[in-house]
């Protein structure tokens, strides 16, 4: 197969996370034994597959230092990120 057909057969999707996101993606690639592509690929996978049980959890910390950078108490910036769910939170 030639490469012009490959490329057709093919979709380009590109990411472009911050350098911390991106080391953190790598190490966990990394630690699985596959490709960056690979590890996203899989974690895409699971969540189409998933369909509605998407949730990203963030220590409150983080919750408040990303409230306070939108310029909102963390309870309005949950509501605007929501699914958000806090880790560590007294609520």
């Amino acid at each position: 197969m030639t490469s012009a057909e490959w490329n057709r057969k093919h979709d380009s999707i590109t990411i472009r996370p911050d350098k911390e996101t991106g080391e953190r993606i790598r190490e966990a690639a990394k630690a699985d034994g596959i490709s960056v592509q690979a590890f996203i690929l899989k974690a895409v996978e699971y969540q189409i597959k998933c369909k509605g049980c998407y949730k990203v959890a963030y220590p409150k910390e983080t919750v408040d230092a990303l409230a306070k950078k939108a310029g909102v108490n963390p309870s309005e910036y949950l509501k605007m990120v929501s699914p958000m769910r806090v880790i560590g939170s007294k609520k």
